[in-house]
């Protein structure tokens, strides 16, 4: 092929290439440019030829492209590709991928370097969308009110700052473990449903689950998911809403609703039963009178009347428990009622009961008949868990809900209240136990006639209630058991 017929291939690739082409000399100085490359720049060749490569690049660019042409100019590398920005004509920022050749001279040496400019600011244009839409979806997911994850083949991809919140696991520890870890194992656990998920089983969107935070506490939690592509590949994006505290809430309302239609049960038999033993122990009371001198007869007639007064303190708790009592509630001295139950129920108990009352304590608002009968229930069962005797401490304090100090989770209402404590230390009661220490007619106790009849803590619960009062036990087996009771205050002071 002739040299004249080459040179022409060489001219009519470089005039009419599809993308830019220019040359420039070891200065940077432009010395050849393509028609493509006057169009994407906006200038014509002989405007582009008073310029440097350098004065047309962006600022922020330029020190990297001076330092790569360098590199190429001086052979410290055979080529150089770059992204980066031109400053058009009319002031437009161009976005090109250059790739920069070396051009020898007939000599050999080094003078001359070819770029092939290719345009990319549409390209880059989709990318700054796209990282703007991340950006912006990291955000939303970052300040989200629920725990929100990507789970991808049983690992955690993303992690939002409510997840380390609800779990208690810090970001670096969810994202180098296994979501099975944190979220539980299992044919229910959340990991487990999302591999399904992703294995094309058609499985509910919406679902409700637990685990377990790092401290060992449930949660109860709320799962939406939905599948999206993460990195490529299929992943799931799973929204965790803590919905612990809302279970437990309805776990109370239906307690109350079961108490309230056993209540409205005993309470229409103890009446008619109280009617029965009205008339057994009138007839008691009239056989006693008319053969009170016959010795035997007595004595079973009195067996019969001692039954007849337990059945009659029985259907009294019975209602009370039914009804509360219908509490009238008025001010009154917490610690003169706690004095006086001690003084008249339990003169000779075997534990001895030490009463912690500080001065100046808020007066309360409640009904103080009904509330003694459930004072007594509590401090019954604590003297009675410990039979070889012991220490029941009862302390009241006065407390407002503002100081912060202390939130009980079902005093809702804030306000000034009265907390009382009882505190003994005996057998306890069993974890398992423990949620039903409220439920009528169950016990821990021996059956009896005296006790173990399992309504003294649900009459006090009924009764505290009533009373716009709440009432909270811990307990553990073999430590023993705190009682805690918040009674409204009125805030004003009891004069000493």
């Amino acid at each position: 092929m002739s040299g004249e017929l080459t040179e022409n291939i060489y001219k009519a690739i470089f005039e009419h290439a599809d993308m830019g082409i220019g040359v420039v000399d070891s200065k940077g100085n432009f010395i050849a440019v393509n028609a493509k490359f006057q169009e994407m720049m906006g200038y014509d060749a002989e405007e582009l030829y008073r310029f440097t490569f350098a004065d047309l690049t962006h600022i922020d660019d330029r020190t990297e492209n001076l330092l790569l042409f360098s590199e190429v100019i001086y052979e410290k590398r055979p080529f150089f590709r770059l992204e980066k920005r031109f400053i058009r004509k009319n002031g437009d920022i161009l976005w090109v991928r250059v790739t920069a050749s070396p051009i020898k001279s007939y000599e050999g040496s080094l003078s001359y370097s070819v770029g092939f400019i290719e345009d990319i600011s549409d390209r880059r244009e989709i990318e700054e969308k796209l990282r703007e839409n991340e950006k912006k979806f990291r955000n939303l997911l970052d300040h989200a009110i629920d725990a929100i994850v990507i789970i991808q083949d049983h690992v955690f991809k993303y992690v939002n700052p409510q997840m380390t919140s609800l779990t208690g696991y810090g970001k670096d520890e969810l994202l180098s473990a296994s979501c099975e870890v944190v979220l539980g194992q299992g044919e229910h656990s959340v990991c487990e449903i999302c591999r399904r998920r992703l294995a094309g089983e058609a499985l509910p969107d919406f679902y409700e689950s637990v685990f377990s935070h790092k401290d060992g506490r449930r949660i109860d939690v709320e799962i939406g998911a939905c599948k999206l592509v993460f990195s490529g590949r299929p992943a799931e994006l799973v929204f965790i809403r803590d919905i612990t505290e809302r279970k437990m809430l309805e776990a109370e309302r239906l307690k109350s609703s079961m108490l309230e239609s056993v209540g409205q049960l005993a309470g229409g038999i103890a009446h008619d039963f109280n009617n029965l033993l009205t008339v057994i122990m009138g007839n008691t009371n009239m056989v006693q009178m008319k053969y009170g001198s016959e010795d035997n007869l007595l004595h079973f007639m009195k067996n019969i009347e001692n039954a007849s007064l337990m059945a009659r303190k029985l259907t009294r708790k019975l209602i009370t428990f039914s009804t509360g009592g219908f509490p009238v509630r008025k001010k009154c001295s917490l610690s003169e009622l706690i004095e006086s139950i001690i003084k008249s129920e339990f003169p000779d108990a075997k534990a001895d009961l030490k009463l912690y009352i500080p001065e100046n304590l808020w007066l309360v608002k409640i009904d103080p008949e009904i509330t003694g009968q459930a004072i007594n229930n509590i401090l019954t069962n604590s003297i009675e868990s410990m039979p070889d005797g012991g220490t029941v401490e009862i302390s009241c304090e006065n407390f407002s809900l503002e100081n912060g100090d202390e939130i009980f989770s079902l005093l809702k209402k804030r306000g000034k209240y009265v907390k009382l404590e009882i505190i003994d230390h005996g057998i306890g009661i069993a974890l398992k136990d423990l949620n039903r220490v409220f439920d009528p007619y169950f016990s821990t106790k021996d059956r009896g006639s005296e006790k173990g009849m399992g309504l003294g803590l649900a009459i006090a619960q009924s009764v505290i209630k009533k009373n716009k009062g709440v009432i909270n036990i811990e307990s553990h087996p073999g430590q023993g058991t705190m009682v805690t009771i918040y009674f409204p205050a009125t805030g004003k002071r009891i004069e000493t």
